[in-house]
């Protein structure tokens, strides 16, 4: 890898925040990714791999065994690997901060309860305590 393919933390979520305002995903719940389409983290997920392909092992569960489409990162179906959450300086697996009131929530719980990509977006950017480590 040379120092043109180093990418800091703060790049990759704004780069995060891009695809998550385009329309290229659409959105599911209580997975990363399914036939339905993506959580926020799954979102995550995809840029990662398009920035360093070939890393995760992601597979898609035959419709024999799952009808919905499960996708695993590394074996993840609903939580980061670690290889994600470190590329983007993640504190969890499930993108948990604190909001201003000092109030414990989640990405994943954001996107499961019903927040837009723009929304989740917005909150990834305000970098709220206990989401990011750098």
């Amino acid at each position: 890898m040379s120092d043109s393919d180093i990418i800091t933390p703060k790049e990759a979520r704004r780069l995060w925040v891009a695809a998550l305002r385009s329309s290229k995903y659409s959105q599911t719940k209580h997975v990363l990714h399914d036939d339905l389409g993506f959580c926020c983290l799954g979102v995550a997920c995809e840029v990662f791999n398009e920035l360093r392909p070939g890393v995760l092992d992601i597979t898609k569960a035959p419709k024999s065994e799952d009808p919905s489409g499960l996708v695993h990162y590394d074996g993840y179906a609903d939580t980061l690997p670690q290889e994600v959450m470190s590329f983007f300086s993640l504190a969890s697996d499930n993108g948990s901060y604190k909001d201003d009131e000092g109030v414990g929530g989640s990405l994943a719980e954001d996107n499961d309860n019903g927040l837009t990509f723009s929304q989740i977006a917005d909150i990834i950017e305000s970098e709220p305590e206990g989401l990011v480590t750098r």
